[in-house]
């Protein structure tokens, strides 16, 4: 006869091993908390932005020889403000290259990330990363950069959404981007449910 009930602490640890349990009963419904489909989403900035620029704007998808835009389903973007295809924890990482021309003064910079909860109407800064990008006195063009991550928990993909942005001491200081390689970036991996 077969056993069709275990009672609760009836299994010892490692009874049952995985080759004694038969594909079909293992199902997505019995997997919950389980990030089963992998998504991972990158874009890139393709232009720079000169100033102080909420929200950053220009990102498009890598697409060089041998470069990837990512796995599953993916979260898209419209006017700088990017959108979630499924609920869920998400890391969302990324990096900005800065330069400033000879003669400008670059005292600071800061790049940051924001988040609503309700399409648009209200915005929160996440996070901030700033850099120093070089005294005053300078010949040539300088370079600077700043990363960054956070973990954001999408709710609802209608509502929850994020935009990221950066302000700078001096208005001729760029976030780098170009359109054939990757300056500025942001990566999005869902790594579980919410």
């Amino acid at each position: 006869m077969a056993l069709t009930k275990i009672t609760a602490g009836g299994l010892a640890d490692n009874s049952v091993v995985t080759a004694s349990v038969a594909d079909s009963q293992v199902t997505l419904a019995k997997t919950t908390g389980v990030a089963t489909t992998p998504y991972l989403t990158v874009f890139r900035l393709s232009a720079n932005h000169t100033g102080d620029t909420l929200p950053l704007t220009n990102w498009e998808a890598p697409d060089q020889s041998l470069e990837s835009t990512g796995v599953g389903s993916a979260v898209t973007h419209s006017s700088g403000v990017f959108t979630f295809p499924t609920t869920g924890f998400w890391w969302i990482d990324y990096h900005c290259h800065f330069q400033a021309a000879d003669g400008e003064d670059g005292a600071y910079v800061f790049t940051y990330m924001q988040f609503t909860a309700n399409n648009g109407s209200a915005w929160t800064t996440m996070n901030e990363n700033a850099t120093n990008m070089h005294p005053s006195s300078h010949s040539g063009t300088i370079q600077g950069s700043a990363t960054g991550g956070i973990l954001f928990d999408c709710v609802a993909t209608a509502t929850y959404k994020v935009r990221k942005g950066f302000t700078t001491q001096d208005s001729g200081i760029d976030v780098r981007g170009e359109t054939d390689k990757t300056f500025s970036w942001i990566s999005f991996r869902r790594i579980g449910d919410t």
